[in-house]
């Protein structure tokens, strides 16, 4: 099948990174936590996790090149934060066959491979990676995501999530920040374009037949009654406006908290790929975004991959003008060309989202 060995490796290089994100979580301790120069969180699991994931690739695939959030500027300036990356990039080793950077330089190396931009994204393959979408949230032990997709020509092709925190059960899909699966390591979700999505126990990812494909129903909720997932924290949303669609467009979706009358917010979900997750697992029905400043422009690495997995279980994705996501320029975000988003589970969802979202937009968002 096509991409069979880039999935592999990528199946490979996010089971890897996950147990590494993980046992910093189970260890308990400080997690060498640094503020970038956006004033964001960078933990040892981002450094490690971005080491782990762009070393299995490039020993793959050395002609391919790589878009990722972190740099090593922070880790160059901090011996002993340098030091505990090491030490836990080490403390997975060579599993699952994957090769381990031989020196701290060799690391450093590594994660600087996906800090700088590719200019010839349209024209090569190129690994689009977050190493921890959610850092805040995995600071508190809730949900996560380890993020790795391969474009080719700025199209998806393979997706890889690893989601350590997620304990799933479909029969009662749910996605939230405090249930939290203790005893294993989560699920991975998977995809290949035009091959469909599947979901599998980080535990057992390896096991072809215990894979479960992730189809959407054909049949959308009454848009009234949506199951809406939202970032009531996020600096990048405007509430006001949510809050407003939320109240006028959608007054009988599910909230929160059925019990605090005020209460308008929907579930609430940190990191942008889980929410990617959460609609491709059945989990919710829309997610959608007005971002409180008309100059922010999402970054690459929250929606690549992620998007894929959702398309191929039959959602639908674009901004908030009704257009395609634009991987194609080789730039860390969507500069100018994607602003805002709206996701949902299928195409009449999002045509009845993407409507009253627009209308505010046109409004003039005086709401």
């Amino acid at each position: 099948m096509a991409y069979e060995r880039e999935l592999d490796v990528a199946l490979r290089a996010v089971h890897r990174a996950s147990l590494a994100t993980k046992k910093v979580q189970r260890q308990g301790q400080d997690k060498g936590v640094s503020d970038k120069s956006d004033a964001t969180p960078v933990t040892i699991a981002d450094f490690a996790a971005q080491a782990l994931l762009i070393g299995a690739v490039h020993d793959a695939f050395p002609e391919d090149v790589f878009i990722a959030e972190e740099s090593s500027d922070i880790l160059k300036g901090n011996a002993d934060l340098l030091q505990r990356v090491w030490d836990l990039v080490l403390s997975v080793g060579p599993l699952d066959g994957l090769p381990v950077p031989s020196t701290k330089e060799e690391m450093l190396d590594l994660i600087d491979l996906g800090s700088k931009t590719s200019k010839e994204i349209v024209e090569s393959r190129t690994w689009i990676l977050d190493p921890v979408d959610g850092t805040k949230t995995f600071m508190k032990g809730q949900q996560y995501a380890v993020c790795l997709c391969l474009l080719e020509n700025g199209v998806q092709k393979v997706a890889a999530l690893g989601c350590p925190n997620l304990l799933y059960d479909p029969d009662t899909p749910l996605v939230t920040e405090d249930i939290v699966d203790t005893e294993g390591n989560g699920i991975i979700v998977g995809a290949v374009a035009g091959q469909g999505t599947f979901f599998v126990p980080l535990d057992n990812f390896a096991d072809h037949a215990a894979r479960r494909t992730a189809k959407l129903d054909t049949l959308p909720p009454y848009p009234g009654s949506l199951r809406f997932i939202d970032s009531e924290e996020s600096s990048h949303v405007s509430k006001r406006h949510h809050e407003y669609l939320y109240r006028t467009a959608f007054p009988h979706a599910s909230h929160r908290s059925a019990t605090l009358s005020d209460s308008l917010w929907p579930e609430d979900v940190w990191a942008m790929q889980m929410k990617y997750i959460a609609i491709a697992l059945n989990a919710a029905d829309a997610t959608f975004r007005i971002p409180g400043d008309p100059k922010f422009y999402a970054s690459v690495w929250d929606h690549a991959g992620g998007q894929l997995i959702l398309e191929e279980a039959g959602g639908t994705v674009t901004d908030s003008a009704g257009k395609k996501f634009d991987f194609s320029k080789g730039q860390r975000s969507f500069a100018d060309g994607n602003w805002g988003f709206v996701v949902a589970r299928s195409g009449e969802v999002h045509q009845a989202v993407l409507k009253e979202v627009q209308g505010l937009i046109s409004s003039g968002l005086k709401k």
